[in-house]
C-alpha cells in the first residue's frame, strides 16, 4: 500500500465570526424551549442577525412563546414543524438547510433529541437495518449504517452557516433511599 502524501500550507492567521454551537438540556418542564427562545431573540436584537428560526420536532410546542398581538408579549421567530411521521438526522438537516436558505441568523433545535429516539430516528433506523440484514447483528449491520448518518447530522450542525442552539431531553428517575433515621426514606431524582 503506497504511503499517502501531506502537503500543508501555513498562511497568517485572522480571526473569523465566531458562531455559537449552545445545547440546552433538561427534564421535560424545565424550561429548554423558553430558555432558547430568550437566548435566540437576545441574539437577534443586539447582534443584529437574520430571524430567529425554531425547527419544533415537540408538536408544535414552541407557539406557546409566540409573540400575541392582542397582549403584545412573547417572541417573534420562524416556525419550521418537523413532519410528524420523520424525525430521522436526514429530516434535521433538510429542515436546517431550509432555514439557511431563507437567511436564519440564529436557528433553534427544539428538540434534537428525537433524532436519536423518534420515529425513524438513528434507534429506530439501526433496528430496521438489523432486521433487513442477514446476520441480524446490530453492530456489523445496523450501527455500521446508522452511525455515519447521525456524525453527518452532527458535522451539519458544527457547519451550520447560522448560530445553532439546540435543546435536548434529559431522562429523569426517582430512587427511592433509606434515610439515617429508621423507616424514613427519601426521594432523590437522578439524570
Amino acid at each position: 500500500m503506497a504511503q499517502r502524501v501531506y502537503n500543508f500550507h501555513a498562511s497568517d492567521a485572522t480571526r473569523e465570526s465566531i458562531l455559537l454551537r449552545a445545547g440546552i438540556c433538561g427534564p421535560t418542564g424545565s424550561g429548554k424551549t423558553k430558555t432558547g427562545l430568550i437566548l435566540g431573540t437576545r441574539m437577534v436584537e443586539r447582534l443584529g442577525l437574520g430571524p430567529l428560526y425554531v425547527i419544533d420536532s415537540e408538536n408544535k410546542s414552541s407557539l406557546r412563546y409566540a409573540y400575541s398581538p392582542r397582549s403584545k408579549q412573547g417572541y417573534r421567530f420562524k416556525h419550521v414543524p418537523m413532519p410528524e411521521d420523520d424525525y430521522g438526522p436526514q429530516a434535521y438537516v433538510a429542515a436546517m438547510d431550509y432555514c439557511e436558505s431563507q437567511g436564519a441568523g440564529v436557528i433553534l433545535i427544539d428538540s434534537l433529541s428525537h433524532a436519536w429516539n423518534g420515529i425513524n430516528g438513528v434507534l429506530e433506523q439501526v433496528d430496521q437495518v438489523t432486521e433487513r440484514s442477514r446476520s441480524k447483528n446490530a453492530f456489523s449491520e445496523g450501527w455500521k449504517t446508522m452511525t455515519p448518518v447521525h456524525n453527518r447530522l452532527i458535522q451539519r450542525i458544527l457547519g451550520a452557516s447560522a448560530h445553532v442552539i439546540f435543546t435536548t431531553r434529559a431522562k429523569t428517575d426517582w430512587v427511592i433511599q433509606e434515610n439515617e433515621k429508621p423507616g424514613t426514606r427519601n426521594w432523590v431524582l437522578t439524570n
